[in-house]
């Protein structure tokens, strides 16, 4: 549902706005969930600095053992972690980051 999801890049910086500022036309039920979470989220960050309370899925603390682990905000929440590989890759070997 991201504004960029037509040129290939999915979510990109900022694409969660309208879901944090309730700007998207045409909301459906779904986008009003996923709108709720992360209101939730940025809320208990702001307050605890921790963007896990209980009621929200957890989410969980970067790793950098566990490369590729990406939360996706949806209903139902889950974790991936082959997210968009064939795109990590191609950024990858675009700026020859070192795996």
């Amino acid at each position: 549902r991201s504004p960029n999801a037509a040129n290939g890049l999915n979510a990109t910086h900022t694409t969660e706005l309208p879901y944090v500022f309730y700007e998207l036309h045409n909301f459906t039920q779904k986008d009003r969930y996923i709108a709720e979470i992360i209101t939730k989220y940025w809320t208990s960050f702001a307050i605890n600095g921790n963007p896990n309370s209980n009621e929200v899925p957890n989410w969980p603390q970067f790793n950098p053992n566990l490369t590729n682990t990406t939360l996706i905000i949806d209903n139902p929440t889950s974790y991936s972690s082959q997210f968009h590989q064939f795109y990590c890759d191609k950024w990858r070997n675009k700026w020859f980051i070192p795996q």
